[in-house]
């Protein structure tokens, strides 16, 4: 049996045993019945606490890879809001997801079944969601996507600068994906939800993500690591996966280069709206991966090439 389950279920076997031991008085001392029903009812609540509530938690803590906890009023109440339970699964899953294509160097729109998420359960108390790796071929890229993403959350929790953040990401893509990943796990202000706490077996340290962090992450992704030298790049590829809160879009089938390329950009969002599906010639700033390909784009020039595809 895994930690968590094992700890409750020993609380469980004490409170059991506290229970027995008030039977025996009710036995030896039955005309006392007000007083030792006085001291059963403690036991009963802690029962009733440990199997509907805790048991199930500790069950989520263990097999979860990744366990998100919700608070605030959105996830507070007896049944939480569907909008709010939906966005957190669709946005937890597509973060992770985009993160673990990154790591793998997946162009594809799909996601590849190995990379997809499976979702452990819920529990009570305020609301905690847990997800767990598949057993795809490639499902340790989804955990390390994880554990990257836990990474870069105690960062930016910890207001570190974004050349800090850049000793721990080797891949400027893969740190821009993080932050954006944090920005929108993070509550907004005209959210129901407080704070996530992100845990689980594949998050080394639980992280608290609150508005600040949102704006921290938010701040990091403004502008390029200026750790190494920034050269100009240009490049002809289709514009993918536009993303206007985030600013961001994928430029893929690009001529004479195998990879897609993430963008970042700073124009008006129906300019920006104009240009997906579009063939396009973009230039600008590039970030380098270790391996000397480009990585992160930070577009300034745009030229149509053809009509919309």
């Amino acid at each position: 049996m895994n930690a968590f389950q094992q700890a409750t279920r020993d609380q469980i076997r004490l409170v059991q045993r506290g229970l027995l031991k008030v039977g025996q008085l009710r036995l030896k001392y039955g005309d006392r019945e007000a007083a030792i029903r006085r001291r059963e009812q403690p036991y009963e609540e802690m029962l009733e606490k440990l199997y509907v509530r805790d048991l199930p938690l500790a069950k989520l803590g263990d097999e979860s890879d990744l366990l998100v906890h919700l608070k605030g009023p959105g996830a507070s109440a007896p049944t939480p809001k569907v909008s709010i339970l939906t966005k957190m699964l669709t946005g937890t899953r597509d973060q992770v997801t985009k993160l673990a294509k990154q790591l793998a160097n997946i162009d594809a729109t799909r996601v590849p079944p190995g990379l997809d998420m499976n979702l452990v359960g819920l529990a009570r108390g305020s609301l905690f969601i847990g997800f767990a790796v598949s057993d795809g071929a490639d499902a340790q890229l989804t955990r390390r996507a994880v554990e990257l993403l836990g990474e870069a959350s105690v960062l930016v929790a910890q207001d570190k600068s974004l050349e800090e953040v850049v000793g721990v990401f080797d891949e400027p893509a893969e740190r821009d994906i993080a932050m954006a990943a944090i920005r929108h796990l993070s509550p907004s202000n005209r959210s129901q939800i407080d704070e996530v706490e992100l845990l689980g077996t594949a998050v080394k340290q639980s992280v608290r993500l609150t508005t600040e962090t949102r704006r921290h992450a938010t701040s990091l992704m403004v502008q390029p690591a200026r750790v190494t030298k920034l050269v100009r790049a240009e490049f002809v590829g289709t514009v993918r996966e536009l993303d206007l809160d985030e600013k961001r879009f994928m430029l893929r089938n690009i001529v004479g280069h195998s990879n897609e390329i993430r963008c970042a950009y700073e124009i008006d969002d129906d300019e920006a709206q104009g240009l997906m599906n579009r063939r396009m010639r973009v230039s600008g700033t590039a970030e380098h991966s270790k391996t000397g390909k480009v990585s992160l784009l930070w577009v300034d020039d745009f030229e149509p090439i053809d009509d919309a595809l």
